[in-house]
């Protein structure tokens, strides 16, 4: 926590001098790269600190270090650096980011010593329930209104990575509800779950241009956006299709299905116990000479695998019948712990792990495709982290034990990871599972709008857009070629219209995204 001397107000005030600037040059010579949520940070190389502050923070709480800024015509975006890792979205307490948005202290109201707030936006704050969790924002929407508290998500807010990390993208889009001037001024407050102030920075700000344009999104260029890529074999939908959403909402499903014609499907989290009735649905959806043909998981009750292609497929022998969970899932439940979550326990037991692989031949190879629900929520550390672990390494297991009698040329796995918490059930998962013995190779899908790589989002929901889905593949003997989530609203007028779609296509199936990605076989 920084506590200000009249000593440090002399520093501060030389500081800002310098600050002023850095930022003057840094306007000039910003990063060409536009700011895209996916959890690299690439792009803010040579944009300084519009604020530091100690080291003085205890563990777990989160502790500011450093915020950078920067804006475009889109958006204003925030770089939050941190001393240790943490999960911006469950954590043991909340943080605030208190913004004068348009630099005007006369504006707003006056909180935490700062005059002019115009917005909160509160990471972790407390929920109906009594628990931390998601991101909110409190706002003056209406002139002379009360400040308000909305989902974020309802705000344009974007937050990456979705995992636990030492290090955040904050994207606040321009346009209502927020109102940028030339100026944000800023304070970052960091709270325990009593609500007492462990950490907070000075009030720091930082100029904001008109913003320059980027560059026109694949979604709304001239070049079909949902063509596939330049000698692909073969595309790959990979889908969290929400259960009964698949069956209740036919006709979404049906539409962005036939925009995109994949000719292997991946689904998760499908409920029922027919794999006749998911292929009778694809068949009428994706009619042709060939007939779809698939195999379903027996594993995971409610939340099966299923993997479907126009060609011979037969389950994979480790993944035929009922994954178990080893006895090491069950000690994760504290003994003292609800009798709910015991009964959760024994649950998952009874229904094994969601998962299913299958053996497609494919143009004369043999591709192994294995489906992936990860268990949901959880922080870092925290016991649904560490079961996503457990169930990352069964699936490992399974997929070296399939590739053990040879016969297998490619390997893909695909699914809702649910990472939230650390990225090792991914890193679990992806080591040692490729043909060669070699890591799988992650794909990067990045959203046909420019803006992220969120694979689920859900409107009026406290957790912002997130990338929860991924793509794994073996490049022992695949490429690829492209990869996207796809939104029906991240594509143009124009181009929903030539492909059967409107903006709230995807919102209607469900709120996991399908990904796309186009792949290339290599190698004799």
């Amino acid at each position: 926590m920084t506590r200000i001397h009249r000593s440090m107000v002399i520093r501060t005030a030389a500081a800002s001098v310098l600050l002023a600037m850095a930022f003057a040059a840094s306007a000039r010579a910003q990063s060409a790269a536009p700011v895209v949520l996916d959890g690299a940070f690439d792009e803010w190389s040579g944009i300084p600190a519009a604020v530091m502050d100690a080291a003085d923070a205890p563990a777990p709480f989160a502790d500011m270090r450093e915020v950078r800024v920067r804006d475009d015509a889109e958006g204003v975006y925030l770089l939050l650096d941190l001393e240790r890792p943490i999960a911006l979205q469950s954590l043991p307490g909340t943080l605030q980011v208190l913004l004068d948005t348009d630099g005007d202290t006369a504006s707003g109201w006056t909180e935490m010593e700062m005059r002019g707030v115009d917005a909160v936006l509160a990471f972790s704050p407390r929920a109906p329930n009594g628990g931390l969790s998601g991101t909110m924002l409190r706002i003056i929407r209406r002139a002379g209104g009360a400040p308000e508290e909305i989902p974020a998500v309802d705000a344009g807010v974007l937050m990456a990575p979705s995992v636990g990390s030492r290090r955040f993208e904050v994207r606040l889009g321009r346009g209502a509800p927020f109102r940028f001037g030339g100026r944000l001024r800023a304070r970052i407050v960091a709270r325990d779950r009593t609500d007492s102030v462990i950490d907070q920075t000075v009030i720091f700000s930082a100029p904001l241009s008109p913003g320059a344009h980027r560059p026109t999104p694949r979604g709304h260029g001239d070049a079909d956006p949902l063509a596939r890529a330049p000698g692909t074999d073969f595309r790959l939908l990979s889908w969290n299709v929400g259960r009964d959403d698949l069956f209740e909402g036919t006709v979404e499903f049906g539409a962005l299905l036939r925009a995109v014609q994949p000719d292997v499907v991946i689904l998760d989290e499908v409920d029922t116990d027919s794999a006749e009735k998911v292929l009778i649905i694809l068949n009428r959806i994706l009619p042709g000479d060939r007939p779809w043909r698939g195999v379903l998981g027996r594993s995971g009750g409610t939340q099966r695998g299923v993997v479907a292609v126009r060609a011979p497929v037969s389950v994979a022998t480790p993944f035929a019948g009922h994954v178990a969970y080893p006895d090491s899932a069950a000690a994760l439940v504290p003994r003292d712990a609800a009798a709910s979550a015991h009964a959760a326990a024994a649950r998952r037991a009874s229904e094994g792990v969601p998962t299913v692989g299958a053996v497609a031949e494919m143009g004369g190879r043999r591709l192994l495709a294995v489906t992936v629900d990860l268990e949901c929520c959880g922080d870092p550390g925290s016991p649904s982290d560490r079961l996503r672990r457990v169930e990352a390494a069964v699936l490992r297991d399974g997929i070296r034990e399939a590739l053990r009698g040879g016969g297998v040329d490619a390997v893909i796995v695909a699914g809702d990871f649910n990472l939230v918490g650390s990225r090792t059930p991914l890193e679990l998962l992806a080591a040692g599972t490729d043909v060669d013995g070699s890591a799988l190779v992650i794909a990067e899908p990045r959203r046909l709008n420019g803006a992220s790589m969120a694979t689920w989002e859900k409107p009026g929901d406290r957790f912002t857009p997130g990338r929860l889905d991924y793509v794994l593949v073996g490049d022992a003997a695949l490429t690829i070629l492209q990869s996207f989530p796809l939104n029906s609203g991240d594509l143009s007028r124009t181009w929903r219209a030539h492909h059967g779609l409107d903006a709230e296509t995807s919102h209607r199936a469900t709120d996991h995204l399908p990904v796309i990605t186009d792949l290339r076989w290599t190698g004799g």
